[in-house]
């Protein structure tokens, strides 16, 4: 298993909010 740094890991979390975000506005 790769090791994952704090800010990458911070920025995913981030990114997957904001798409799920963006889908949850757009269905609803």
């Amino acid at each position: 298993m790769p090791h994952m740094n704090i800010n990458t890991a911070i920025f995913l979390e981030i990114f997957a909010g904001c798409i799920f975000m963006h889908f949850f506005m757009k269905m609803k």
